[in-house]
């Protein structure tokens, strides 16, 4: 995303389903900046090995010729490359995460933008959002809640 997309400041709504615990989102720093950048490629590890790139972690952004929403195979150029994660080590005050907070603080979302506006009524919790046709769906990076710069548009 960037600052002058039509997109900016659209309400996101979080995908009900989480990431299993043993997955997450990771970015290969191929910018060398101190964070993430537009030019690093995301991923999601499905692995049991987090922080590097495995046999069958899925691309969320294009990488080394590969499509976003391909999976990584053994014999790929980004296969077994360092990765970091998109959670924070930091708690809600601003200081260190207790060792003890599992799963970490996560700073990035799937996320949807409800174009339609339809929802579902579910008693006793309310309405709820429906992703369907026309619906975009993001990685939602923090700013979380609203598309903001560095988000990435997926479809």
């Amino acid at each position: 995303m960037n600052p002058g997309d039509s997109d900016i400041g659209q309400a996101l709504i979080p995908f009900p389903v989480p990431i299993p615990p043993a997955s997450g989102f990771y970015y290969m720093n191929v910018a060398g900046g101190p964070g993430y950048d537009m030019e690093d490629p995301v991923y999601l590890d499905t692995t049991s090995v987090a922080g590097v790139t495995g046999t069958n972690d899925i691309r969320i952004t294009p990488n080394d010729g590969f499509k976003a929403g391909s999976r990584v195979s053994l014999t790929d150029l980004d296969e077994n490359m360092p990765m970091i994660p998109f959670h924070s080590v930091y708690g809600p005050a601003g200081g260190p995460l207790a060792a003890s907070a599992v799963p970490p603080i996560n700073i990035a979302q799937l996320a949807f933008y409800n174009s339609n506006g339809n929802v579902i009524w579910v008693p006793g919790t309310g309405s709820t959002p429906i992703y369907d046709t026309g619906d975009v769906v993001y990685f939602d990076l923090p700013p979380l809640f609203s598309v903001s710069p560095n988000d990435i548009r997926l479809f």
